[in-house]
């Protein structure tokens, strides 16, 4: 399995565990990770990277040997996810994620890293409107670009089958 784990592109909504996930591999294989939010926002969630500078970043990161990217994003990822040797796509029941928007927003709201009440709610519904029944939902064109690129993929849908995909790295 550690040989498909060279470039791993890990999909999901807010609150999925994509962060976790990736961090999680990264330790154990010793494969840097990177967040889609850190290409996309030049200031954190308030000014976003030109698209030509974003395109041009992630192809850095797309052309080196090992890397785990993850993220939500998908209409300027597509180079990334075409160099992917397996694209994990975390598909979390609703109510688990909105308990994980819910806590990291109670857990971060003295932090630095402050996520307005407004912010909170934006995500929460994205989180709901990410798999609804629409052919232009975030998850169906997710599926739709990982079938178009032939990438070779798994759905992990609950804590238990994270932890078990994770128990197979060496």
């Amino acid at each position: 399995m550690n040989k498909e784990l060279k470039r791993v592109y890990i999909i999901g909504t807010a609150g999925s565990g994509k962060s976790f996930l990736a961090k999680r591999i990264s330790e154990k294989l010793d494969i840097p990770c990177y967040d889609l939010d850190d290409i996309f926002w030049y200031k954190k969630y308030t000014k976003k990277t030109n698209k030509a500078k974003r395109k041009k970043a992630l192809a850095r990161i797309a052309n080196k040997s090992n890397w785990i990217i993850e993220g939500v994003y998908s209409s300027w990822t597509e180079q990334a996810l075409r160099k992917a040797n397996i694209v994990i796509i975390l598909d979390i029941h609703i109510v688990k994620l909105t308990w994980r928007i819910l806590k990291r927003y109670l857990s971060k709201h003295n932090s630095i890293h402050k996520e307005s009440l407004k912010d909170v709610i934006f995500l929460i519904n994205y989180a709901h409107s990410y798999k609804k029944g629409t052919h232009s939902s975030s998850y169906n064109q997710h599926i739709a670009l990982v079938k178009k690129h032939k990438r070779k993929y798994i759905i992990l849908k609950n804590v238990k089958q994270v932890n078990s995909f994770l128990n197979k790295i060496k």
